[in-house]
C-alpha cells in the first residue's frame, strides 16, 4: 500500500515538472517576440475600441516658447531623418545633424541663412538646400560636408543656361541626383536632373507654373509635383509621360495671377510609385481636406485634415499617414480616416515639419516653438 502511495506521488510530481516547464517556455517565447510587431500601434486595434492611444514622447530638444513671434529665428521649419539614428534640422540659420542615441551634436554647417527649400536622400545620406537668395547646396549627412554650393549664375553655368532662377529642389531617395526646378510662369520643360556629382546635365522635364512642392518617388523614378493654379502632377520621368494631372494648365506668360490669401490650396502631393496618391486641400488657418485617390480605378475619398496649413507624412505600406499643423495635435490615421494614435498639444506652437522614421516607428516634428520632438508609435514608449 505505502509503495503504491510512493508510486502515485513520484507521477504527479513528474507531471507538476512537466506542466511548470510547459509554462516557462511559453513564457520565454512571448518575452522573446518582436517587439516591433506586439507593441507597434495599429489600426485594427482601434477599430474594436473608442479609445485612442497616446503617442508618448521619446525626447524634446529646445525649451519650448508660447510666443512664436518673440523668437522666430529659432523656429524649426525644417528637420528630418537621415536614417534611424541621425536627424537633420535647421534652426538659427545653422543645419545640425544630431545622434537620436544621446543627442549629441555630429556636425553643424553654420550661416546657412533663411531656406526656402529642403530634401533629404537617406539612400544617399544627402541634404540639398536652397537657400532664399537662391544658393543651392548638397551636403554630405555623414560628415556635414558641402559637396557642391553654386549661386544662380554658377548653376546657370552647369545646366548651360544663360540665366535660372532656382525655387524648389529635391533630392533622388536612392543615389542622390538632383532636381532643380526654374522659376517660370508657364507650363514647360523649366526643370533640370542633375547627376550625383553635381557636374552633369542628365535631362530636363515638363514642369507647371510656379511650383510649389516637388517630391520624388522611393524608386527616383517618379515626381510628383504641387503647383499654381491649383495643379497636382505626378510624371514617369523615365517614359517621359503624365501618369496623373489634375487643375489648369498654364501654357504662355498671363501676367500677373491674383488669389485670396485665404483661399483653399493643394499643398501636398505624395506618391508611391503604385496606384494610390495622397494629397492635401490646405485652407490656410482653417481645417483643411486629405485626399486617396485611387489613379487605376479613379476612386477617390477624403476626410478631415484635422488642421490649417497641414504638414503630413505617408507610409504607403502600412496605409497610414501622420497629420498636423495649426492645431498642435499630432495625429496617426489609417487611409480611411479611421484615427490610430494621436498626441494632443504635441507642440506649443504650429508644427511645419513632420516626418515618420525610416522604420515608421517613431515620428519627427518640428515647430514654431523653437523645439524638435520624437514621440514613439510603440506602446512602451521606446
Amino acid at each position: 500500500m505505502v509503495s503504491s502511495f510512493k508510486i502515485a506521488d513520484a507521477r504527479i510530481c513528474w507531471l507538476l515538472k512537466l506542466l511548470l516547464g510547459l509554462c516557462l517556455t511559453l513564457s520565454i517565447t512571448g518575452c522573446n517576440r518582436d517587439h516591433s510587431t506586439t507593441n507597434v500601434f495599429r489600426a485594427e486595434d482601434n477599430l474594436s475600441s473608442s479609445a485612442v492611444s497616446e503617442l508618448p514622447l521619446v525626447f524634446r530638444l529646445g525649451k519650448p516658447i508660447s510666443d512664436h513671434e518673440a523668437d522666430p529665428d529659432g523656429w524649426i521649419e525644417f528637420a528630418s531623418w537621415v536614417d534611424e539614428e541621425c536627424i537633420v534640422y535647421l534652426s538659427r540659420g545653422n543645419v545640425t545633424c544630431i545622434s537620436t542615441k544621446d543627442r549629441r551634436v555630429q556636425w553643424v554647417v553654420r550661416d546657412v541663412g533663411k531656406i526656402q527649400d529642403w530634401s533629404v536622400s537617406r539612400g544617399a545620406k544627402r541634404l540639398a538646400i536652397l537657400t532664399d537668395n537662391f544658393v543651392t547646396s548638397v551636403i554630405d549627412c555623414s560628415s556635414g560636408k558641402a559637396l557642391f554650393t553654386v549661386d544662380s549664375n554658377h548653376l546657370a553655368t552647369v545646366l548651360g543656361l544663360e540665366h535660372v532662377t532656382p525655387t524648389r529642389v529635391a533630392i533622388s531617395p536612392t543615389d542622390g541626383r538632383l532636381f532643380v526646378c526654374s522659376f517660370s510662369q508657364h507650363y514647360g520643360r523649366n526643370g533640370y536632373i542633375l547627376d550625383p556629382s553635381c557636374t552633369k546635365l542628365l535631362s530636363t522635364f515638363a514642369v507647371d507654373a510656379a511650383p510649389r512642392k516637388l517630391s520624388v518617388s522611393p524608386s527616383g523614378r517618379r515626381l510628383a509635383v504641387v503647383a499654381a493654379e491649383d495643379v497636382l502632377c505626378v510624371t514617369d520621368l523615365i517614359e517621359d509621360r503624365e501618369v496623373f494631372f489634375q487643375g489648369t494648365r498654364v501654357r504662355e506668360n498671363s501676367g500677373s495671377r491674383t488669389r485670396s490669401i485665404d483661399s483653399p490650396f493643394f499643398s501636398h502631393l505624395r506618391d508611391n510609385d503604385g496606384e494610390e496618391l495622397v494629397y492635401s486641400l490646405d485652407n490656410s488657418w482653417g481645417t483643411g481636406e486629405v485626399f486617396i485617390h485611387n489613379v487605376a480605378t479613379k476612386k477617390v475619398h477624403s476626410f478631415d485634415g484635422k488642421n490649417g496649413h497641414i504638414e503630413l507624412d505617408v507610409s504607403f505600406a502600412s496605409r497610414r499617414l501622420v497629420l498636423t499643423g495649426t492645431s498642435t495635435d499630432l495625429t496617426v490615421l489609417d487611409f480611411d480616416g479611421n484615427m490610430i494614435a494621436e498626441r494632443k498639444k504635441a507642440a506649443m506652437n504650429r508644427i511645419t515639419s513632420v516626418e515618420f522614421s525610416p522604420s515608421e516607428d517613431r515620428i519627427l516634428i518640428g515647430s514654431w516653438d523653437n523645439t524638435l520632438a520624437v514621440f514613439s508609435m510603440r506602446q512602451g514608449g521606446q
